[in-house]
């Protein structure tokens, strides 16, 4: 959004996951990456690596479709669930001065997102109106199903994403909570 500030992280889930779809399309997106990966390739690689440095990124993917894919700066999470699959759409982006929760239909693939009807809601919280509840129980959605990695109590990948959300957190927490109407 316009005056959001530099990204600071996303974190996302999905059933089917296509993760060159996610990095050059979303997460180039999120970024604001300029170039090109199939006509720049060096060019969007430094441009990619030096947008992530400092910035989170993670997918939490039903452990079916995670599959390894994936770059080394952002993380795939296996997400398996006991007799269950992993299928929300529910995606946290954050910027420096803007926050916005995304529900949707639509798994992290190309058909997902442009061939399929799909729906999508978004929630915006900035420094002037924030929506903390909502924020709220949406972090803990995401907490819960970061339980069931494998791991998830000694994994760096799982430590990474909780520690994006308490910073999500910590960020919104001076900003006036919404006024109700």
């Amino acid at each position: 959004p316009r005056g959001a500030g530099e990204a600071v992280g996303c974190l996302t889930t999905t059933f089917t996951f296509d993760a060159g779809f996610f990095e050059e399309e979303c997460l180039a997106r999120f970024l604001e990456i300029d170039s090109l990966p199939d006509r720049e390739g060096l060019a969007y690689l430094l441009e990619r690596e030096n947008r992530l440095g400092p910035t989170y990124a993670g997918v939490l993917v039903d452990h079916r479709q995670a599959g390894v894919d994936h770059s080394l700066r952002w993380d795939v999470l296996s997400v398996r669930i006991p007799r269950a699959k992993q299928h929300a759409k529910l995606s946290l982006l954050a910027w420096t001065n803007h926050v916005r929760i995304v529900v949707s239909s639509g798994n992290l693939t190309q058909h997902g997102y442009r061939y399929n009807h799909e729906v999508a809601g978004t929630i915006e919280l900035t420094p002037k109106e924030a929506a903390h509840t909502l924020l709220g129980e949406s972090c803990v959605f995401l907490e819960t199903l970061i339980e069931f990695v494998p791991g998830a109590a000694s994994d760096p990948a799982s430590r990474r994403a909780r520690e994006f959300l308490d910073q999500v957190r910590r960020q919104v927490e001076a900003w006036p909570n919404v006024r109700r109407r």
